[in-house]
């Protein structure tokens, strides 16, 4: 969202050193990139007033339907207006924090599974690219193939939990063939 009180003649020159700008308002705000790419001052600066009065003209809209609601507080039809703008202000604001916090549970996730071996035996694995470390159970290694591998020393009794169960860590690979 633009400013208010921002100029068109800076407007059109920061989105004429920054073309990535541009190709996002196309995305979020197609009529003001199709008058920024036009390069007409005179059509920005209208564009900028006309959403400005809009804005203007919204809050005072906003403002006098309070002022009747305050009017007659006692009025049950106006109680439920005031309680659906409460409501509708607290969804809001727990969306704006869900935006901020949380943003990744907005996108959609694909999660990735590929089939490997690990020291010749098939495992079909997660890949987490953003994981700290990985978590394997004993059960993907029946021969034990890979508890060569372990550092065993660089493990003190610990649990960990994954999803659906918790496990003890037996010992940290340090590297084995895939």
């Amino acid at each position: 969202e633009i400013p208010i009180e921002s100029k068109p003649e800076d407007l059109l020159a920061f989105c004429s050193e920054n073309p990535k700008l541009l190709t996002q308002f196309k995305s979020q705000d197609p009529e003001l990139a199709a008058t920024l790419e036009s390069k007409d001052l005179q059509k920005v600066r209208g564009l900028l007033m006309k959403r400005s009065m809009e804005k203007h003209k919204e809050k005072y809209m906003e403002k006098m339907e309070m002022d009747a609601l305050e009017a007659d507080p006692m009025n049950p039809e106006l109680q439920k207006k005031i309680e659906e703008r409460i409501r509708m202000k607290n969804v809001q604001e727990n969306m704006t924090a869900a935006l901020e916090n949380l943003p990744e549970s907005f996108g959609r996730v694909v999660m990735l599974y590929v089939n490997l071996q690990i020291n010749g035996f098939a495992v079909k694995a997660f890949v987490d690219s953003g994981a700290q470390s990985t978590i394997r159970r004993d059960a993907t290694s029946p021969d034990s193939s890979t508890h060569d591998s372990l550092a065993k020393h660089a493990v003190l009794a610990r649990r960990r939990s994954s999803v659906g169960y918790t496990l003890r860590k037996c010992g940290l690979v340090i590297a084995c063939s895939l």
